[in-house]
């Protein structure tokens, strides 16, 4: 199970990460992020770190670099992170949850009869 919440900075990496074919290098996400965000070799090794020490990454070393693997899916993360919101914002019910966001204005008309008709189907 996932314990760990990500940075905002963390989450990025992870979704690059995810969206590259493993194993990847630091210099792999250099490239990808020294333009768009100004990120350098330092501040990316940082990020990869946490994310070894946060347990979302493993990392082995070939010849001089070292190479890091996702531990988890993006789909694993997002599900844990949802089974958690419910747990400690809504009491364990996702009821609660769904009623926040219809309350809220969250969840719009056609958003409502997809999920009808999603739920009719599972019956």
């Amino acid at each position: 199970m996932i314990k760990q919440l990500l940075s905002d900075s963390e989450l990025e990496v992870m979704e690059a990460i995810w969206e590259m074919d493993s194993p990847v290098s630091v210099s792999q996400l250099i490239e990808r992020f020294a333009q768009k965000k100004g990120w350098k070799t330092q501040t990316i090794s940082t990020f990869a770190v946490r994310l070894v020490n946060k347990g979302f990454l493993t990392v082995q070393k070939i010849k001089n670099t070292n190479f890091y693997f996702p531990k988890f899916s993006k789909t694993d993360y997002k599900n844990n992170m949802a089974r958690n919101l419910i747990a400690t914002a809504y009491d364990g019910s996702v009821k609660k949850l769904f009623v926040s966001l219809v309350d809220g204005n969250a969840i719009s008309q056609s958003e409502l009869e997809e999920i009808r008709q999603w739920l009719y189907k599972l019956e």
